[in-house]
């Protein structure tokens, strides 16, 4: 996807820029939590277009449970899990 279709992404008031336009007006850093939102939903649909049992289709690459785990911190999850009950 270009710099040029995301414009199109929003159906409101804020551009998107480009990197290198923000970095030339003094940003130094951009979020795009829409973007990303976006992504998101559209994994989470496929996949559950393939775990319905008619699809046919093989679930879409995903990460490991253990990275899963490392990502979400569950290690320290359960740390404050068994300090809280004792």
């Amino acid at each position: 996807m270009s710099w040029l279709d995301l414009y199109g992404l929003w159906q409101n008031d804020t551009a998107v820029l480009p990197p290198k336009e923000l970095q030339q007006i003094g940003y130094k850093l951009a979020l795009y939590p829409v973007a990303l939102l976006m992504s998101a939903i559209a994994a989470m649909q496929t996949a559950l277009g393939a775990l319905h049992p008619e699809s046919g289709k093989s679930l879409p690459p995903s990460i490991s449970f253990a990275e899963l785990q490392k990502v979400v911190d569950f290690p320290d999850y359960w740390t404050k899990r068994d300090e809280i009950s004792g």
